[in-house]
């Protein structure tokens, strides 16, 4: 069985309750952080960074075409 948790001030703590008695053995295995949560590196320049004259869609669309070329 996997269940899924995080740790808190040093303990494991699970997601959700599990079926599993007080003094059952367990293994912990540390997994890597999923590539999501990690943001595009030119989130800054779509969020409110820009003036609000700069045409967003046509600066992205711009850089897009450029990185892909």
């Amino acid at each position: 069985m996997t269940y899924k948790g995080h740790i808190a001030n040093g303990t494991v703590v699970l997601d959700e309750p599990v079926p599993l008695q007080d003094g059952t053995v367990v293994r912990v295995e540390v997994v890597a952080e999923a590539a999501s949560t990690v943001l595009h590196p030119d989130i800054e320049r779509f969020t409110g960074v820009l003036p609000a004259d700069v045409a967003v869609r046509e600066v992205y669309v711009d850089g897009m075409l450029k990185k892909h070329s």
